[in-house]
């Protein structure tokens, strides 16, 4: 199942941490400090996938030259020299050669190398042998002021970009706060990671957005690590994995909860179609019965249950004040009921025509019910059923005196 996972940080220097040290070891390579004269080399680290460099223009750089340049723009003790962002690759996209993983991270970071006029070095990771063998991810590491060309054909680094200016600075200068721009770089992200599931026939989508806005009430899980889920997987329990189980319990009780109400629902449909209420009309003046052979007639499309009143103060011409005069009508009326359309003259009586009317659309009002009732009983069961072909099945035993044993 593909995994959303997008989270940025800043490089400062007042936590200790320089870009030149940070991409060395982000890329696996060897690379010296010119500020501080000292070299990092992890050219013997393993785990590196792939490297790449994205720049606005496609402007030429050295690795080495951009990071040194990096350095010596910021004179502060607790400049930020570089930002990070951690994406998370869905496994699906990382088979193979693992050729498309890849050039998915490389378009992303073309993608904010564009937007934001800065340089973003890429290095795609595979998963840390003690973790999660599915966890494919790319540290995406940003310069914080904009790259551009002197004329000379020099890189060189020039004001701080939008990603590192304060909401008062982005207020003036008519941009998004930096929450409102994140969130715009998180869906930029599951927008092009969802692409490339769909050109390659993956049906798995992601979601940048939280649980809450997505309108669900299931909560989601916390990421473990390498280090908790080493020590998961030999037996160990850790506070974040007990934290997962508390949460998986919560949404299976709750995924329960709604299937029990759903269950409900259903049954108190099938139950009240069943009965098939039909609530008389609140303007009555008087109640019809219908004679024998209106009755005889209806009896194969109408509930039994349907007693209709109707209004005859609504009607200018009055019922028949007897039984024959009511079979009279409704004989003629009966007799040319078949007629083509343009020789129908009579019309049924009024309280027969009333009767008819209400009659069938409370038919076919139970009708609709009922069929969707049956609709909701029999999607349940498929689900049920599905649900019961996934459940793993225990592997036999075999005991060398009575054999195989459940």
């Amino acid at each position: 199942m593909a995994i959303y996972h997008l989270s940025t940080k800043p490089i400062s220097r007042s936590s200790g941490r320089s870009a030149v040290a940070s991409i060395a070891y982000r890329a696996g390579i060897a690379i010296t400090d010119e500020r501080l004269g000292k070299t990092y080399d992890y050219t013997k680290r393993h785990g590196v996938l792939w490297t790449g460099l994205a720049t606005p223009n496609d402007v030429k750089v050295d690795r080495n030259e951009l990071w040194n340049l990096a350095e010596k723009s910021e004179n502060r003790s607790n400049s930020r020299t570089a930002r990070e962002i951690v994406i998370n690759i869905p496994h699906e996209l990382m088979q193979g050669d693992q050729g498309t993983g890849n050039m998915l991270a490389h378009e992303f970071a073309s993608q904010l190398s564009k937007k934001y006029q800065v340089a973003v070095d890429v290095a795609v990771h595979a998963p840390d042998k003690q973790g999660d063998n599915r966890n494919f991810h790319a540290h995406l590491l940003l310069t914080t002021r904009k790259i551009e060309l002197d004329r000379n054909g020099n890189i060189k680094l020039t004001d701080k970009s939008q990603l590192e200016m304060s909401n008062t600075q982005l207020k003036q200068a008519g941009l998004l706060s930096n929450q409102d721009e994140l969130k715009e770089i998180r869906k930029a992200w599951a927008d092009l990671t969802n692409e490339y599931l769909a050109e390659h026939g993956i049906d798995e989508r992601i979601d940048h957005r939280s649980h809450k806005d997505r309108g669900l009430d299931t909560l989601p899980t916390v990421k473990m690590g390498w280090q908790a889920t080493e020590l998961e997987r030999n037996g160990i329990r850790t506070d974040v994995g007990n934290k997962n189980r508390d949460i998986k319990a919560h949404n299976a009780n709750l995924m329960q909860k709604k299937i029990l109400e759903s269950e409900i629902v259903i049954q108190q449909t099938l139950k009240n179609a069943s009965k098939t209420p039909i609530e008389p009309h609140k303007d009555i003046s008087a109640r019809v019965t219908s004679p024998t052979p209106i009755k005889s007639q209806k009896s194969e499309i109408r509930p039994p249950s349907v007693d209709v009143r109707i209004d005859v103060s609504q009607h200018p011409q009055k019922p028949p004040t007897d039984e024959q005069d009511w079979r009279s009508q409704y004989e003629v009326w009966k007799a040319q009921k078949n007629a083509p359309v343009s020789e129908q003259t009579i019309q049924p009586p009024n309280a027969l025509q009333t009767l008819e009317q209400s009659a069938m659309s409370k038919y076919e009002q139970w009708k609709a019910e009922k069929a969707l009732a049956e609709q909701q009983v029999q999607r349940e069961a498929e689900r049920q059923r599905q649900l019961a072909q996934r459940q793993i099945k225990p592997t036999p035993k075999y005991d060398n005196d009575i054999g195989f044993s459940p």
